[in-house]
């Protein structure tokens, strides 16, 4: 038995397509004259965007790079009222000089 010789037995490939483009992570260090580690930058449109996107609080910079852990670690304030009291809590960023700005922890200021 003798199977027939025809094109259409066999799967067309897709044509090629442009490649997808690159995913785009989260904002790495760029290290300046001014800012050695990289970060201010990031953690300021981290706090912008905080403020303009969560009318409930006030985010603001504690300090930057100002934990001497490895890595540096760099605090945001955060306020809010919650029943009517108002609150605070500090959000623990890592603060790495070649990597990117992750979260460590939460806590009460320590005032």
């Amino acid at each position: 038995m003798s199977l027939p010789n025809s094109e259409a037995n066999f799967a067309t490939p897709a044509p090629a397509s442009t490649p997808a483009p690159a995913p785009t992570g989260p904002p790495s260090a760029k290290p300046t004259a001014e800012d050695p580690i990289g970060h201010q930058a990031n953690l300021e449109t981290l706090i912008q965007r905080l403020n303009s996107n969560c009318n409930q609080l006030i985010a603001s910079v504690e300090c930057y790079a100002c934990v001497s852990t490895f890595p540096l670690t760099s605090e945001i304030l955060v306020e809010y009222t919650l029943n009517g009291e108002e609150k605070e809590t500090v959000i623990d960023l890592y603060t790495p000089e070649n990597d990117i700005l992750r979260f460590h922890t939460v806590h009460l200021p320590t005032r």
